[in-house]
Order: C-alpha cells, then structure tokens, then sequence
C-alpha cells in the first residue's frame, strides 16, 4: 500500500505591541489625580508587547496606589480600557478612564477618626490607652494588657485612610499567635461631607497562652 504524507506549516500570527496610554481623556476634575498615579509607576510602556496581564496590572496598581492614599471606597474596577488597534504596525492606543457611574464617595479621601480593639466581644468595658486607642477588655478574664498591642496598630486616628496600613496592623497582630483570629472592619461616618473612618479590630485571645503572651508582647514591644 502507499501511504501519503502531509505537511502542515503553522505561522502564529505577528503579535501586537503598545503604542500609547492616554490617562483620563474625560474633561472631569479627578483627570489629573489618575495622570499623577499613573506616572509614579507606569507599568504600561510604548514597544512592550501587549499582555492582558499588563492591562489588568496598571489597572490594579493605580486602584493600590489610591486605596493607600486615603480612597478607602475607590476600586479597579472603575476603571475602564477603551483600545484602537487601526493603526499600522501592529501597535495598539489605548485610553484608561473612570466609569461614568463611579460614586462619589470613591473619589473622596477618608481619615481614621477612631480605633477600638475588641478583645472581649461579650463585654461593654472600654479602656482608652494613650490618647485616642480604645480596648474594650474584660478585666476577670484579662491577660493581655491592651497598651502592649500599641505598637503593633499601625493605623493611627488623624491620618488619612492607608491600605497598606490596614494591612501591615493585621499581619502584626496575628504574627504574635496568641490570638485565635483577628479581623478588622470599618464603619464610615460621612455626616457634614467629613469623611471619617472608625476601625474596629476583633481579636479573640487564646486563654491557653496567657503565659507566652506577656513573654512575646514584653520582648516585641521593647
């Protein structure tokens, strides 16, 4: 018998490559904040190849860079591409803006008005420890003293709304393992167009580890 062969030859298509990124062609007041944050690190660049992980990612940087500027509400997707692949060689123009429909409260900065730390849900004692943080404690089954945990809230009341704050505090606080879960939320006020956060951290402790946690609180906080 005779037995044909075939060869096929298989030619990827030529890819395309980023031509421009236009920042905020919407003549809105907010234009020049998403420029300035785009321009601190611009993770899309003229020749690069065009990825759509590099679209996601600039998008997502400039939510980040935001979010730790006091935009508590602000998120990446209010952000939307429009893309022009007309032009010739393969490169692609695209233009990044806000969504017509963005809240106004996303385009606000907020500050810390307050924090608490809840270390004992069931109870309504609260102990304020220095000037403004707040520990509601219950003092018959107290074994962490709340001034030790100071150091480890990197949120402050007075300063402007910071992600990698919020962030920071949790990952210090659940570092020290003498708690079972630690979680932390907000309750914004936005009476009198002030904008305040109020930070409310719950920490359950681990009973079982009163001794370790005098021992780790004393050597980290020294």
């Amino acid at each position: 018998s005779v037995y044909k062969r075939q060869v096929y030859r298989i030619e990827p298509n030529q890819p395309y490559y980023f031509d421009t990124l236009q920042i905020s062609s919407q003549p809105h007041p907010w234009s020049g904040e998403l420029k300035r944050v785009y321009q601190e690190k611009p993770i899309i660049q003229a020749g690069d190849l065009f990825r759509k992980s590099s679209v996601v990612s600039q998008r997502e940087e400039i939510s980040k860079r935001l979010k730790n500027e006091g935009y508590f509400y602000f998120s990446s997707s209010l952000l939307y591409y429009r893309a022009d692949s007309s032009y010739s060689n393969r490169r692609v123009r695209l233009s990044l803006d806000l969504k017509d429909n963005t809240p106004k409260a996303a385009i606000e900065k907020f500050s810390i008005d307050s924090i608490t730390i809840n270390l004992a849900a069931d109870s309504k004692n609260t102990e304020i420890i220095g000037d403004s943080l707040r520990a509601i404690v219950d003092k018959e089954k107290l074994f962490i003293k709340p001034e030790k945990l100071s150091p480890f809230i990197i949120m402050k009341p007075g300063e402007i709304y910071n992600k990698k704050h919020e962030a920071l505090t949790l990952e210090h606080l659940n570092k020290l393992e003498i708690f079972d879960f630690v979680s932390l939320s907000f309750t914004a006020d936005t009476a009198d167009g002030k904008n305040l956060l109020r930070a409310n951290i719950l920490a359950s402790p681990r009973p079982e580890h009163s001794l370790r946690a005098q021992v780790v609180l004393t050597t980290t906080s020294t």
